[in-house]
């Protein structure tokens, strides 16, 4: 008799997600596999306070580091009304890269201001979203553990597993941007957030 594990139908659709928005990534092609599943309660405390919400991670980040951020896209690719980018977010003070992300877009679902910032490359898409108003709804659906080898940690330059989510943003009521964010476990707080971290101020049209 087989002994093997059925897969869960949500393990399966968030390892569809995941290989989709990945394939033909250059140097990803493993990342997919060194990718566990994982439950809201398997997270480690600071990667679930930075992960379960409803906001930009962009605005978790701020929050947390008491630092902005800045965006390193690694590489990018347009078809037609459809971009991709694979990126990483940093510490704007001292480059330490806080967040590895991959991205798909429907940039129809953008106004043309909002879309030539995107391109623009010059700062993160959550702050894009926020500053051009756009109606939006972030909809984290799957939480991952992530291997500590390979593309991803490298990336975040950790040594231990990292943990992230897989979710859309919903703009203007359309379903146009999926996206695989990951963060270390050993993100740092500033003294003023170690010593009595306010809850972050709740922001008008974030999910």
């Amino acid at each position: 008799m087989s002994t093997s594990r059925s897969i869960p139908k949500r393990e399966v659709s968030a390892q569809n997600m995941l290989r989709s928005l990945l394939d033909g990534l250059a140097g990803a092609e493993r990342v997919a596999e060194r990718c566990e599943i994982v439950e809201v309660a398997d997270l480690p405390a600071l990667s679930r306070e930075l992960l379960v919400h409803n906001e930009h991670m962009t605005t978790r980040l701020l929050d947390h580091h008491g630092a902005p951020v800045r965006l390193d896209v690694l590489q990018e690719e347009l078809a037609g009304a459809t971009y991709r980018r694979e990126i990483v977010l940093r510490r704007a003070d001292d480059g330490r890269p806080v967040e590895y992300g991959v991205v798909r877009m429907d940039l129809r679902a953008l106004p043309p201001a909002a879309r030539e910032a995107v391109l623009n490359k010059t700062v993160p898409l959550g702050d894009v979203l926020v500053s051009h108003d756009v109606l939006r709804s972030i909809e984290p659906r799957w939480f991952l553990r992530v291997n500590a080898e390979g593309r991803i940690a490298a990336k975040l330059a950790v040594t231990e597993p990292a943990f992230g989510r897989l979710g859309v943003i919903h703009c203007n009521g359309y379903e146009a941007i999926e996206l695989l964010e990951v963060v270390p476990q050993d993100a740092p707080q500033t003294d003023s957030l170690t010593t009595g971290r306010r809850p972050p101020a709740k922001r008008k049209g974030h999910r």
